[in-house]
């Protein structure tokens, strides 16, 4: 067996060759089943080995982000079962219930593997081997779940290009479909949430997220109707709100601060091409989108450029030097960030001194205690459990010191990035989205009063 070597990641070496036999077993079990009963046999033969051989292709999948080797993969495979199996057991001795009343079972369950995984081979998630087979995991998980959670809330998915990325529009369907002068004045009017997905800069995509930017957009626009008392004097619906998920190019493919400079031309983007005011924009970003939204503020305040009307950041990243501490109920691991600023620090540029790169490209991913001053309303939604706690809780005291009007709202017991699970797995999820749709209808409706006098 060939692998690549430990510094480039896992090649399988038999991968496409399972992926093509798992097809073929699959074709023919299809093409059996309508055959004579003497070939019944045959065709339950070939079903059940095309189960097997899909099952330990998608296991194989899973995992080899985690690898450097077909050895690797062999002892992660056993340790990943084990933690599974001893949170099961732990979750039967307490009578069936998780640990943590916030918590649910599968949530549970999730930790326990995610754990596993991550502190086996979390450093190993950024090699250029790894990291496509990751992100093609997230796009199919996501683009199932994006079909979904459209036809759940009634909203339209618009894909587009710019500058080389695919985003995502999410819209009401009923505004989707307006022509003429009606379509006109809502456009005019509407509210945007400019959101930056999470992924530690090298995963993740707008298509993954769909489903919460569908929960996002639907409590925003809750949350702005209920407060729309102008408008309804005026005879005036409220204003629609349409999310665009917006892409940025990622590690390692790309360097710092590339992330940076593509938020800011999305930023560009809603203001110059979708001519929407800065004060009906929103930017929000969680984890990694989070530090993108800190960081594209700064950019557009040292440009002396409008700010938009308020900033939402979910465990935000801002600190990407930092060497942090691990948290035991946090599904994201320590190594997986150490990961992240290992390589981003080694693809740093920048001058040479003292024989050592100075990270001066890495500047914008280091937020926490920067100037803030002059920054729009924020939000910063925290959890207790998140293993980039101290950095939410650091930016919080920065920004108060900078006088930006900022909340903290603290969640006991939750997660990194808690609210993006669905209710199902946290059900403290949904609190958290209405949290940041409350704090954004509150800005926006302070802005609109302060415009009317």
């Amino acid at each position: 067996m060939v692998t690549d070597t430990v510094g480039d990641g896992y090649r399988p070496p038999f991968s496409a060759a399972l992926a093509a036999g798992t097809a073929a077993i699959l074709v023919a079990s299809i093409k059996l089943s309508g055959a004579d009963w003497s070939a019944l046999p045959v065709a339950l033969a070939c079903s059940i080995g095309a189960v097997a051989a899909t099952t330990v292709y998608t296991v194989h999948e899973l995992l080899r982000p985690f690898c450097c080797s077909f050895s690797d993969l062999c002892a992660l495979l056993p340790r990943a079962a084990l933690a599974l199996a001893e949170a099961a057991i732990a979750i039967v001795r307490r009578g069936g219930t998780p640990r943590f009343q916030e918590w649910t079972i599968a949530y549970e369950l999730f930790r326990a593997l995610s754990s596993a995984l991550g502190e086996s081979g979390g450093a190993h998630i950024v090699k250029p081997l790894n990291v496509v087979p990751l992100r093609r995991v997230f796009d199919t998980v996501g683009a199932f779940g994006q079909w979904v959670s459209c036809w759940q809330h009634g909203t339209v998915a618009e894909s587009f290009q710019h500058l080389g990325l695919s985003h995502i529009w999410i819209k009401p369907r009923h505004s989707a479909g307006e022509s003429g002068a009606d379509a006109a004045a809502s456009h005019a009017r509407r509210i945007v949430v400019l959101y930056y997905h999470g992924g530690g800069y090298a995963l993740c995509s707008p298509k993954f997220y769909a489903d919460f930017g569908n929960r996002l957009r639907a409590q925003v626009a809750a949350a702005v109707a209920a407060r729309s008392t102008g408008d309804s004097r005026s005879g005036l619906p409220p204003p629609p709100v349409h999310l665009l998920l917006a892409n940025y190019r990622k590690i390692p493919e790309h360097r710092f601060p590339a992330p940076v400079d593509d938020a800011l031309a999305m930023y560009d983007y809603v203001v110059r091409d979708e001519h929407v005011a800065p004060s009906q924009i929103v930017v929000a970003g969680d984890s990694a989108g989070g530090g993108l939204v800190v960081a594209t503020l700064l950019r557009l305040r040292d440009a002396q450029r409008a700010m938009p009307a308020a900033a939402l950041t979910i465990c935000p990243y801002v600190d990407m030097l930092a060497d942090v501490a691990a948290a035991e109920h946090c599904f994201i691991s320590k190594s997986m960030l150490a990961g992240i600023r290992d390589h981003c620090v080694a693809a740093a540029t920048g001058p040479r001194v003292g024989g050592e790169k100075r990270d001066t490209s890495l500047r914008e991913a280091v937020t926490v205690n920067a100037d803030l001053r002059g920054l729009p309303p924020l939000l910063i939604l925290a959890a207790e459990f998140d293993i980039l706690l101290s950095q939410s809780l650091g930016l919080a005291a920065t920004a108060r010191r900078c006088a930006v009007d900022v909340e903290l709202d603290l969640h006991a017991r939750m997660p990194h990035v808690f609210c993006l699970l669905p209710d199902s797995t946290l059900p403290n999820s949904g609190a958290g989205i209405a949290s940041l749709a409350d704090f954004a209808a509150r800005r926006l409706e302070a802005l609109a009063a302060a415009r009317a006098c």
